[in-house]
């Protein structure tokens, strides 16, 4: 159904499709640079030999939507493709060519077939379940959209002609030094800043966000421990220029995770201070608009910006890995824009192990230490961080175990 929004008596006559067919995926909304309504693209499952999904545009820009003879086609697919989720991505994304250009991708496989107007343009095949729905983004700046794409612990980024971008795919467990494997929990998301350089936002189970640059490289000062959990992609939103990474933190207590933090099940929103600048405007998780989201949302006109997230340290500290078999242990928090940090290792007792300060200049901060030759129990650390003449202190218990 079609309902126009400012009168729904308005609403056009429903789009039905032929026997045996039945839509899958999402809908993808075509909008000319003028904000004018002009496509609908869908996708309907054929369950006959040969078995796939239909690819089909609707010329909305004359009032009912009429089926574009001259787009799309057959995609062909296995049954265990149809039996996964398949998401139906695109826009301008070869601007030398008439028209829009849409990616049908297969979730459970991996799989990715560019089509334009009248003809199959590319296909490439990863061979593994994506993490959710891709996104798509001008990632080398070549004026053409790329496909982004997340599997267990691989990030990749692909061109419209299948190949893989210079610098991808990446590993999480690969460009930095972690003290378990991790792994992508919720769909990457892209943005370009003013500047166009790009920037990949990969969410993993630990709570630990990377950000890449174009290349594939970190971004300096990622990843950061800026959650508990990811279940839910990141949104990139803006405050008119300076950019915000926007999410729920979902707190957990699961017993396998070497990153457990032992918190009540829960959850709350965040936004977090991101190196990038916007135009107003927000994007969201797949920047023209996710199957979970609404493509016509406006950002709200309320102001925003990062709290003060450093003065909530008994929830902002998390320690990991918790317990620890005697090796590195991590306390992660919130820093202020300027101040210093201070910690403390002690026994239930109350005898001091050591005793670590930093300086903080925003941002995340973590004291890492080395609880080697320590003997099997429970211990306490006492975190004070002071900023502007005011001290905040929490302690926790944590556990070293054989």
């Amino acid at each position: 159904f079609l309902i126009r929004c400012d009168d729904v008596a308005a609403t056009r006559p429903p789009l039905r499709l032929g026997e045996g067919l039945a839509f899958t995926g999402n809908l993808s909304v075509e909008i000319s640079d003028g904000g004018r309504h002009t496509g609908l693209f869908s996708l309907s499952l054929e369950h006959d030999d040969p078995a796939g999904v239909w690819l089909t545009r609707y010329d909305t820009g004359g009032g009912a939507p009429v089926p574009d003879m001259g787009y799309g086609g057959f995609v062909p697919a296995s049954a265990g493709e149809l039996a996964g989720p398949v998401y139906l991505v695109g826009g301008d994304v070869l601007p030398d060519r008439e028209g829009s250009e849409m990616w049908v991708v297969f979730g459970s496989s991996g799989r990715a077939v560019l089509w334009g107007r009248g003809e199959r343009l590319s296909e490439r095949r990863l061979g593994a379940p994506l993490v959710g729905p891709p996104a798509v983004q001008d990632i080398n700046r070549d004026g053409r959209l790329d496909l982004i794409g997340a599997e267990s612990d691989r990030v990749w980024v692909v061109d419209p002609t299948g190949a893989n971008l210079t610098g991808w795919p990446r590993s999480v467990n690969g460009v930095f030094d972690l003290p378990t494997q991790v792994h992508i929990s919720a769909p990457p998301v892209a943005a370009s800043d003013l500047w166009r350089r790009a920037l990949v936002a990969v969410p993993t189970d630990a709570g630990i966000l990377f950000l890449f640059d174009e290349g594939g490289e970190l971004i300096p000062g990622w990843p950061a421990k800026a959650a508990s959990s990811f279940l839910l992609p990141v949104d990139l939103v803006t405050d008119g220029g300076e950019g915000l990474l926007s999410y729920v933190d979902q707190l957990f207590d699961w017993s396998g995770s070497a990153f457990l933090d032992r918190r009540p099940e829960g959850g709350r929103a965040r936004w977090r201070a991101a190196p990038f600048f916007f135009e107003a405007g927000a994007a969201w998780c797949g920047i023209y608009g996710g199957p979970g989201r609404l493509a016509f949302a406006e950002a709200s006109n309320a102001p925003a910006g990062p709290a003060a997230d450093w003065a909530d340290l008994p929830s902002n500290l998390t320690i990991y890995p918790n317990p620890s078999r005697g090796g590195r242990v991590a306390f992660h928090f919130t820093a202020p824009g300027t101040g210093e940090a201070h910690l403390r290792i002690m026994t239930l007792d109350g005898e001091t192990l050591l005793e670590r300060s930093m300086d903080l200049f925003g941002g995340e901060a973590e004291f890492a230490v080395s609880m080697e030759g320590k003997a099997a129990g429970i211990y306490l650390c006492r975190i004070a961080v002071t900023s502007e003449g005011r001290t905040v202190e929490t302690r926790r218990k944590f556990a070293i175990v054989n």
